[in-house]
C-alpha cells in the first residue's frame, strides 16, 4: 500500500449531510457522527463505478440500509476511491490521497 494512501497527503475534505460528494478521491472515510449512506461509490482503476453499498466481490461494503457508528474507519480497496457519497444522516472526514 502506497504512503500517500494511508498518509492522506491531499488533506482531508468534511463531507456534511444530505450533500452529494463527487470530485475528490477518497481512500478513506472517518465517520464522526452515525451516518447513514444513501449513495457510497467506488471507482476502480480501471475507471468503473461500483456501488459500495452492496456486497459486490472486493468492493462491496455491505453498508445498504445500515448506521456506520462514529469512529468507524471505511477504507476503499487499494486501486480504487470512494468518487461520490451522500448521507441521510451524520457526517464524515474524507481522506484525499493524490496517489491512487
Amino acid at each position: 500500500m502506497s504512503l500517500d494512501r494511508l498518509a492522506g497527503n491531499g488533506g482531508t475534505y468534511f463531507c456534511e449531510v444530505t450533500t452529494e460528494h463527487t470530485g475528490k478521491k477518497f481512500s478513506q472515510l472517518l465517520i464522526n457522527t452515525d451516518a447513514v449512506f444513501t449513495t457510497l461509490t467506488i471507482t476502480t482503476s480501471a475507471g468503473d463505478s461500483i456501488s459500495a453499498l452492496g456486497t459486490t466481490a472486493m468492493y462491496g461494503q455491505n453498508l445498504s440500509g445500515r448506521t456506520v457508528k462514529q469512529g468507524s474507519l471505511l477504507t476503499a480497496p487499494q486501486g480504487s476511491w470512494f468518487s461520490a457519497l451522500t448521507m441521510s444522516s451524520g457526517d464524515c472526514i474524507g481522506v484525499v490521497t493524490n496517489n491512487q
